[in-house]
This record gives C-alpha cells, structure tokens and sequence, in this order.
C-alpha cells in the first residue's frame, strides 16, 4: 500500500518510484490513498514534517486545505499512479478516494482505472 501520499512536486516521478519501492510486479493489488484527514491529524502531520524538516513538504500539504487544491492533488496522485498500473492484467491499482456530491462523477467515471470511492 503506497499510503499517505503527500503532494509531490513530480507526481509520475514520484509513483514510478514507488512501483520499484514497493515491487508491484510481484503485488497482486497495489493499494493508494493521499493524506486521509481525520479530526486534527492534517495539523498534527503538518507539525511533525516541520519538526522533521520538511517545511517544503508541510507548505506543500498545508496548500491543500483550500478544496481546489486538495482535488487537484488527489487528482494527479491518481493519474500517476493510473498511468503505470493500467497496463497490467487485471487492473493492480486500487485508489481510495473520499468523495464529494462535486467530484463524484469523476472518480466514478474512472473505477475501471481503479478508484474506489469512498
């Protein structure tokens, strides 16, 4: 399971890099999912990669609380990872993506590329 993806700055760099980390020849599924925000743990993440450091990487996911921006994150997340797992047999890929009454018609249009909507 490639869970929690944070936004990247190349997101086909970043998921071809975790289809090699991860072996997913040998993976029957290979499981997705962006940063799942319960209760306050988009704060709490924030301040850890900060604590760590990574104050690009916490700028990054703390532009994702406008809702355009998250979208559009969760979006290219999928893509990436769509655009290597779509050529294997059977469909690897399986993405799971909270949806709204505004983005439902997209993520389901796109289930025969693996999304689940949640």
């Amino acid at each position: 399971m490639i869970c929690p993806s944070l936004p990247q700055r190349d997101y086909d760099l970043f998921a071809a890099k975790m289809c090699n980390a991860i072996r997913a020849e040998r993976c029957e599924h290979v499981w997705a999912e962006v940063v799942n925000v319960r209760g306050d743990s988009m704060t709490r993440t924030i301040s850890a990669l900060r604590a760590g450091g990574f104050d690009c990487e916490a700028d990054a996911l703390n532009e994702t609380r406008n809702r355009a921006t998250w979208e559009d994150y969760a979006r290219r997340t999928f893509l990436a990872h769509a655009n290597i797992y779509c050529a294997h047999p059977g469909g690897k890929l399986r993405f799971l993506q909270y949806v709204t009454s505004d983005t439902r018609a997209w993520w389901k249009s796109r289930e025969n590329l693996g999304t689940i909507c949640l």
